[in-house]
């Protein structure tokens, strides 16, 4: 199997292409719709993991926290990444008693790639490297994805792209 990026606008697609050595190739494209802004009604519920974050910290996400949490699906070329960091980490800063922030770098990039960057943008909150298959269970095809998890594990919020407006009225509904 093959992953292909495909550049929409700003935005990154990834497709997943299936390989036959015969030459019958199939292109299987596993696109997530743009979310309105809108929050969901209709809550899908999170998927909960284990990992290590790329300072060696474990990172258990259950479905029953005492905080909410954010999931930031990334990587360090995107552009609106980088718009998106600074305000997670005024979040991080500003809601740490109420809520987690885990970043998830949703490429194969190296971790000495990944950790020079956290440090020279002094990112706060904890990153998960190579966190694709992570970005595959939760259908984040397109980098930024942010999800809004309340304490029960209903994802209340989960857009593709980054909207500073979007985010921060879903946490003032929810914090």
């Amino acid at each position: 199997m093959l992953l292909v990026f495909i550049s929409l606008t700003s935005s990154i697609l990834l497709a997943q292409v299936d390989y036959k050595p015969a030459g019958n190739t199939s292109l299987k494209l596993n696109t997530k719709k743009q979310q309105s802004s809108k929050e969901y009604t209709n809550y899908k519920q999170a998927i909960p993991f284990s990992s290590k974050s790329i300072t060696g910290k474990d990172i258990i996400f259950n479905l029953e926290s005492d905080k909410m949490t954010l999931l930031y699906f990334w990587f360090t070329t995107c552009v609106r990444c980088k718009q998106a960091k600074n305000y997670l980490n005024q979040l991080q800063n500003q809601y740490s008693d109420r809520l987690n922030i885990i970043g998830i770098n949703m490429l194969d990039e190296s971790y000495e790639k990944v950790k020079t960057y956290i440090e020279k943008n002094n990112i706060m909150y904890p990153i998960i490297a190579n966190g694709k298959d992570l970005a595959r269970d939760y259908q984040a095809f397109f980098a930024p994805t942010i999800l809004l998890i309340n304490q029960k594990g209903d994802v209340l919020y989960d857009k593709s792209g980054f909207s500073e407006q979007d985010l921060k009225k879903c946490l003032d509904n929810h914090l």
